[in-house]
């Protein structure tokens, strides 16, 4: 993380209050990387310290606390270069990179000239995004997920009762008993990553109701072994924010993911599963689930 220094000139913090503006506004911008996720911008804001503006019709996004700066389009083409310079000029002077990161190979396409002022770099593969069809993960068809099938069975053979329910307030407190347990068995000291998720669930239980937020709970014996909480990126498109599994119930993973990708059929045609960050357990399993695509984010760096 960065040192806190003052906002750059027109940036404002980013609260709920802003919800209503820039949740509808991201949701429309088309982008799929869960990055621009409004509920991904807040529950990470502890870490994260996002910060916003709007100049013209496009959206200008500054994670302070890692100086990563980011633009969401208000159109289809997204901003010229020449605002980008300028955005960039701005966060120069104030003490940032002024390079922009996640940003998605189209704009390059669509702006070749953007090279002359910018050096575009694709950003390392652990932050690679998991898009997958979302019918692909209802039927489980093939015979690279064999497996999946298998385990889910053996699951529901193992656990007749299990049932599943909607995440709301009142079961909440159990589904994060879950990432509490998970957590508390992790090898001391905690990973950096592992300790900002968790004070990223902290902030979705303090502001739950508040959040464009959906998701299930799922019980076996009465107990809850799983739970997944996901959101709109864009309008085929739902992110999967937290999803987390008591280890000894087999199949239960298999399970929730199953149905999560149940629940968004109809509404969503595709699910990002997020990135991997390099940790191999994590991208082995990601890609056990045949992705229909990696989303490659690029970098532009400011050149002297």
């Amino acid at each position: 993380m960065t040192p806190e220094r003052p906002l750059p000139e027109g940036f404002t913090p980013l609260t709920l209050d802003d919800r209503d503006v820039l949740a509808p506004f991201l949701l429309a911008s088309g982008r799929q990387s869960c990055e621009f996720a409004f509920t991904n911008l807040f529950l990470w804001s502890g870490t994260y310290r996002p910060c916003w503006r709007f100049v013209g019709s496009h959206l200008y996004l500054l994670l302070c606390g890692a100086d990563i700066l980011m633009f969401a389009p208000g159109g289809a083409r997204g901003p010229k270069p020449d605002e980008l310079l300028a955005v960039s000029d701005r966060l120069i002077r104030a003490g940032y990179s002024g390079s922009f990161d996640h940003v998605d190979l189209e704009y390059l396409k669509t702006f070749p000239d953007v090279g002359t002022r910018f050096s575009a770099e694709r950003m390392d593969d652990r932050y690679d995004e998991y898009i997958y069809c979302v019918d692909a993960l209802v039927g489980l068809h093939g015979k690279l997920l064999s497996k999946k099938r298998n385990l889910i069975a053996q699951f529901c053979e193992d656990y007749p009762d299990a049932a599943l329910e909607p995440l709301t307030r009142a079961n909440l407190p159990e589904a994060l008993a879950v990432q509490d347990d998970w957590f508390a068995a992790q090898e001391q000291p905690v990973s950096v990553e592992a300790a900002h998720e968790a004070a990223a669930i902290r902030m979705l239980a303090e502001h739950f109701e508040s959040l464009p937020v959906e998701g299930l709970v799922l019980r076996a014996g009465g107990r809850v072994v799983s739970f997944a909480v996901y959101s709109p990126v864009s309008p085929d498109l739902w992110t999967v924010h937290f999803e987390k599994t008591r280890y000894e119930y087999k199949g239960a993973s298999q399970f929730i993911t199953h149905k999560t990708a149940v629940a968004l059929q109809g509404r969503a045609c595709l699910i990002n599963r997020e990135q991997d960050l390099g940790i191999p357990g994590l991208r082995q399993a990601k890609r056990s689930y045949d992705p229909l695509f990696l989303l490659q984010n690029y970098s532009l760096i400011r050149k002297s």
